[in-house]
């Protein structure tokens, strides 16, 4: 075990992130994560069953990942995918990420010092930003907000009426 008093302290975090046919998006999704400024990550995957060519990408990435999927590679949605990824994960924090989301690349960084400086605290959540396909910047979502603060090329009116469609 690492000693927290140690100035090199740097604890294990955790990414599962959990694949079924992101073909399009798992690489950016991926790289989201390699790229972080916290040194210390251990990436896992769990391909839920995929379908079209995720794997092979997954695969491409060689060691700097682990690749898990359920016997048979059945496809048993996102909590037994994330379950599984629990299951054979080892760091001291924990992080989810859906394979089209991104992580921005300070983003470990700043909540695992968070959670060093605030032992009291066992969990962390930020805001967030919806892109589209083409990673363009759609609209943010801030903490406690229940829908997104849409901004002024996407009107709210808008997007409820095709959502609900």
């Amino acid at each position: 075990m690492l000693n927290r008093n140690l100035p090199d302290y740097r604890p294990l975090v955790s990414v599962i992130v959990p694949c079924f046919n992101r073909e399009s998006f798992i690489a950016e999704t991926i790289l989201s994560v390699l790229e972080q400024s916290w040194p210390n990550i251990e990436l896992i995957v769990v391909d839920d069953g995929c379908t079209d060519g995720s794997r092979a990408v997954l695969e491409s990435f060689g060691e700097r990942l682990t690749i898990l999927e359920h016997p048979g590679r059945a496809n048993k949605g996102q909590s037994a995918a994330i379950n599984l990824g629990l299951l054979h994960s080892t760091g001291e924090y924990l992080a989810i990420l859906d394979s089209d989301d991104l992580f921005v690349p300070d983003k470990i960084k700043k909540q695992v010092r968070f959670l060093e400086d605030n032992q009291e605290v066992g969990l962390v959540y930020s805001n967030c930003m919806y892109i589209d396909e083409n990673s363009k910047e759609v609209c943010m979502m801030h903490y406690g907000e229940h829908s997104p603060r849409w901004n002024h090329r996407y009107p709210a009116k808008e997007i409820s009426k095709n959502v609900i469609k």
